[in-house]
């Protein structure tokens, strides 16, 4: 599936399919979430919109 998908992580019953891309607004996490290593991350909201949905698509090919 192509393209990029936003959605509430509470709506999901079976969250073993989601593999997240990216994770943006991580200075607000909370302190015991642990990052999957080489996903990309912003602190706070990306400022260029293209660099973060390329930095995602260049993930997912690293891991398929």
């Amino acid at each position: 599936m192509t393209g990029l998908w936003l959605l509430q992580a509470g709506t999901l019953d079976d969250t073993s399919a989601v593999h997240p891309e990216m994770h943006m607004w991580i200075q607000s996490a909370q302190p015991w979430i642990t990052l999957p290593e080489g996903v990309p991350f912003w602190e706070t909201q990306a400022d260029d919109l293209a660099e973060m949905l390329q930095a995602a698509v260049g993930y997912r090919q690293s891991i398929t």
